[in-house]
């Protein structure tokens, strides 16, 4: 009697230790099944992200650069929510991608406010007469205007300031050349 309670014992044992074999396979397999349905999404955002970039380094317009930032970062807030399940579908993590866009947008929108100006101060330099010259420069200060008004970086508005008074100066020199004695 006392061995078919043990035999009992270790079928119940075997049957127990079976079925929560079973458990953790039904799991692992649901665990990958899921990682496997949110691949296409996550390729997705990433393929939103490059696409964006590509889209700011031609763009020439400040509100496109910016609005194309906010789809970068929309993007990465999406991917922070599928990272958290599955850390090792990304490389680099949300929070790395967060920071390097961060500090690319402050480069990109100095970058766009530099060459603009540059671009309008070329222009003014190739021609001879004096109230076109000015006409470009007051050009170039318009459009840094319209870059100050959707740039919330301190750090970017000080050098978008520096330029701008860098063409104020010129167009003075312009209006008050100095008199040769």
């Amino acid at each position: 009697m006392a061995g078919i309670i043990i035999v009992l014992l270790f079928f119940v044992v075997l049957i127990i230790l079976a079925a929560k074999s079973q458990k953790r396979a039904h799991a692992k397999a649901a665990v990958r099944a899921r990682k496997e349905y949110l691949k296409p999404f996550v390729q997705r955002h990433f393929q939103i992200i490059s696409e964006s970039k590509e889209i700011i380094n031609k763009s020439p317009n400040a509100k496109t650069i910016l609005s194309r930032y906010g789809a970068i970062f929309d993007n990465i807030d999406q991917l922070a929510k599928y990272e958290a399940e599955f850390p090792d579908l990304f490389s680099p993590s949300t929070k790395e991608l967060r920071e390097t866009f961060t500090r690319d947008k402050k480069v990109s929108l100095l970058n766009f406010a530099v060459k603009c100006c540059e671009d309008e101060i070329g222009r003014a330099n190739a021609i001879t007469r004096k109230a076109s010259k000015i006409s470009i420069l007051d050009k170039a200060l318009l459009n840094l205007y319209d870059i100050k008004k959707v740039i919330d970086d301190q750090e970017v508005l000080g050098k978008i300031l520096e330029k701008e008074n860098e063409i104020r100066a010129m167009i003075n020199s312009l209006e008050n050349p100095k008199q040769d004695v």
